[in-house]
This record gives structure tokens, sequence and C-alpha cells, in this order.
């Protein structure tokens, strides 16, 4: 394909290279100056930073383990950031930004190497592009980000292994591999693609058994994190909240991954059979492995999630950010070979210039799509925490704090912030789930608030974070309090008891 490239290529070095550094910062800067108003959601406060906030790094990982569906390694790198005892939402995110950054260039650096200077712009401009990069990548304090930029990483590495079976490309890849089975399961998943693909390759001749050791070192490394997480976690395979796939479902998974934007759907899979047409007819190796990999999550997470284990489902939208650099990679390069069809040099170097523009046109819809995400994500924990700052009944011996969320928003925004913590403080969303988090001045370590306790208190305010509450508290408030408050900033209603 990459015959093509001096033919129509119409950008010097030089020019290219201020061209993607823009676009880089342009990207950059959006992702660090638009979610200051983006308070951290339920799944970043109980399933990131309760982990983070375990008072110890072996803590961090005895909860991890008990969990079991987390890695460590992006919690390691957030854990060292909390120790500094900043809680800002934009410095977690840092992480997630510069890893979705790294991705980008990687894309750009892989599209080069691999499908020649017009495939690397095109692999590039589909990338920076994307929204569902920057509000499920950079906006979340989830590892999605740093599955993506590794994902990319680890592609790149194993091609220039497969062109040059070095050390020094066997080690990379080593590195890159190990770092990407430590941040996801999915990245574990995809490693055991590679490991078959470099097996088909040495059958084939075309590399050496050398080229296993990386594989060797890698499982060494990784089999202790599997072998305690299953040994203690096994029954919880069984009981996830993922739903059930359909055939559909990847449909529906392409659409998230590209932004939910429909002419791009559209025009993926268009291009997508000019780059089955270019596998066929060359038999490459690089649309093998990007076909085989995407085929491979996709089938392996159905068959398991619909067929060996309906119940404990791992089909996650979001999870699939790990085939995202081949899907990107597979559009660039059915958009290239379409070129090929054209004859005049004139209509190329329009054709490619066309796409660039959609690309850059897709950012503005996309980018403000992820803009739109932030909000829709909001939970108001900021705002609770700030509401009872402000309001000093707050905290009196009778009241009591009710939120239907978990206990974390309560270390992040407002231990910090204030001396004045309300005496007590519980959670739930049924009478038969509400625990205390604080009780009468004193941490609780999950004490069961009754319904007749419930009931004991002269004032309640009651914060619907993430999950409304049912309708036998509710029936609670109605029958022994009655309402003299509310702030729909942070879904507050205040109870006072009935005379």
């Amino acid at each position: 394909m990459n015959n093509l490239n001096d033919d129509i290529y119409f950008i010097n070095e030089k020019a290219e290279k201020l061209i993607v550094f823009l676009f880089i910062a342009v990207m950059f800067v959006f992702m660090v100056l638009n979610p200051a108003h983006k308070t951290f959601t339920y799944d970043e406060l109980d399933w990131t930073l309760k982990f983070v906030d375990s008072g110890s790094y072996s803590g961090m990982i005895r909860g991890l383990l008990n969990y079991g569906y987390n890695l460590p390694l992006y919690y390691t790198i957030l854990y060292l950031i909390f120790q500094t005892g900043t809680y800002s939402e934009i410095f977690y995110m840092l992480p997630s930004i510069i890893f979705v950054i790294a991705g980008v260039i990687g894309m750009y650096f892989f599209g080069r190497k691999n499908l020649g200077r017009i495939g690397g712009l095109l692999c590039f401009f589909i990338t920076v592009t994307s929204g569902i990069l920057v509000s499920q990548g950079g906006w979340k304090v989830r590892p999605y980000g740093m599955l993506f930029c590794f994902s990319v990483l680890t592609l790149y590495c194993f091609m220039e292994k497969l062109k040059e079976e070095s050390g020094r490309n066997l080690m990379r890849f080593c590195i890159v591999l190990l770092i990407l089975m430590y941040t996801h399961w999915f990245g574990a998943l995809i490693a055991v693609f590679y490991g078959m693909a470099d097996l088909f390759f040495i059958a084939r001749k075309k590399l050496s058994i050398r080229s296993l050791v990386p594989y060797v070192i890698d499982v060494c490394l990784f089999v202790p994190w599997l072998f305690i997480m299953f040994k203690t976690h096994i029954n919880t395979l069984s009981d996830y909240w993922a739903n059930i796939p359909d055939l559909n479902s990847f449909l529906s998974v392409i659409s998230y991954l590209f932004s939910r934007n429909r002419p791009m759907v559209v025009l993926f899979l268009i291009f997508t059979l000019f780059t089955i047409g270019v596998f066929i007819k060359r038999r490459e190796a690089l649309y093998g492995i990007l076909f085989g990999a995407v085929i491979w999550v996709f089938s392996t997470v159905f068959i398991y999630s619909r067929f060996i284990n309906p119940d404990g489902s791992l089909f996650v939208k979001r999870y699939f950010f790990v085939i995202l650099p081949h899907l990107h990679a597979i559009f660039a390069a059915g958009i290239y070979a379409a070129v090929s069809f054209i004859k005049k040099t004139l209509y190329r170097k329009c054709f490619i210039s066309l796409f660039i523009i959609i690309f850059i046109v897709n950012a503005v819809f996309s980018y403000n799509k992820a803009l739109e995400s932030t909000v829709e994500d909001e939970n108001q924990y900021r705002q609770t925490a700030d509401h009872i700052m402000a309001d000093p009944a707050a905290a009196g011996r009778n009241t009591l704090i009710l939120t239907s969320a978990g206990r974390e928003w309560v270390n992040i925004y407002l231990i910090p912030k204030t001396d004045v913590i309300p005496e007590n403080m519980a959670r739930g969303t049924s009478l038969d789930s509400m625990m205390y988090y604080m009780k009468d001045g004193v941490e609780s370590d999950d004490e069961t608030l009754s319904g007749m306790e419930l009931q004991d208190y002269d004032v309640i305010y009651a914060f619907e974070l993430h999950s409304k509450f049912k309708d036998d508290i509710r029936k609670v408030f109605d029958s022994a309090y009655e309402k003299t408050g509310e702030d729909e900033n942070c879904n507050l209603v205040i109870y006072r008891k009935k005379q």
C-alpha cells in the first residue's frame, strides 16, 4: 500500500509534524480545561478511589484482590497521586489524559510504520478526533485511557517484532505486554491472541521459537495475581452486572467506540470492506493481526457472556477499548485502499483531503458530545458536600445525613475540607440495605441502620446520588416526617419529624 504515498502526498515533513503537534495540543488543552465542573462519578469513587484510599499500599492491593475485578497497575499510579493530599478531579484525571495523548501519538507512528505517511496521518486524525477517547478515556478516573494507550503500544511493538526479531524488539514487546496485562483483564485477553498469532508465525517459519520468550516471562509474572484472585473469588465470576449480549451487541459496541456517530459508523463499515479486500488479495500479516484481534476479543467475550456464564457476563462496552486501535487502523487502511481505485493524482489528493476534513468536522460534534456526557454523568457529590459544609444544622446531634450511594465521597469531598463533620451519616437505597458510616460522631464499620432507628432523628437530609431511594424508605419519610426544604443542585430533600 505504501507505493502510493510519494504520488499523492501533499504535505512536507515539517508541516506534517506541525499539524500533528497542533492537534495534539488542542486535544490536550480541551481535556484539561473543560471537565473542571465535573464531579467524580459513582464508579470513580467506589471502584477506583475507594481502593486508593485504603490507608496503605498493601491495603489497596488487598482490596483489589478482595473484589477481584481490578488489576493493580493503574491504581498504583493513582495511589502515588493520592499521597500528595490533593483531591482535585482534574488532578486525578491527568494520568488518563496523558495516556490518551500518548496513545494518539502511538497511533500516528504505528500508521506511519505500517501504512505509510498517508496511512499514519489517517490513523492520527481518526484517533485524535475521537470523542469517546475524551469522555471515557481521558475524563474518567478509570483504567480505560491506559488500556487504550498500551493496546496501541503492544500492537506497535508486536509488528516491529514481526518485522525484526531482535533482542531489543522482544524486550520492548515483553514490557508493554506485561503492562497491558496488568492494566485490565481485557488486556490479558488480547495477550492470548498475540501469543496464538506468534505460534502461527512460528509454525509458518516466519518467526523463531525465541519469540515466545516474552510470553513466558509475562505469564510467570502475571500468574501469581491470577492464582490468588481465582483462588479467593472464583464465586464472584458467576455474579456480574453486565447484560447478556446478542448479535446486535456487536454493532452497539462499534457505535459506542465511534462516539455513537452514525455517519462515522457507516463510513467505518464501508471502508472495512476495502481493508478486507486488501487482506484477501495480499494476505499481509498486518491485516490478519488487526482483524484477528477484533474477532478474537468479540467472539471470546460473546461466547463466554452468552453461553458459558450469562450471569457473569463481561460484555461491557468500555472494556472493548482494547481493540479501539485495531478498529482505527482498519478504518485508515480501508480509506487508503480506496485511493488505489482513483486514477488521477489530483483526485487522489482531493479524496484524502476530504476525509481529513470530515474527521476534523467530526471532532467538533464528538467533542461537544463528550462535554454533554460529563453533565449526564454528574452525581452531585461535590455539591452535596458543599451544601453540608454551608449548613451548620446538618452537623446536629439529632440530624441524619442519608445518601443512596457509597461512602467514599465523604473521604474525598467532605473530610479534607472541613473540621465540622456530621455526627450521623448513613447510606442505602432500601430499609434492608441501610448502613451507618458515622454514628454519634464515631466512624462506623457499616453498622446496620434499622427502619425504627430511621424514625428517631429530628431532621433527615436525604441525598439521592447515583441511585434512587426505594418505596419503603419513602414511606417512612411520608409517615414520620414532613418535607421542609430541598436543593435541586444536589438532589437533596430535607425532612423534619412530625410533631
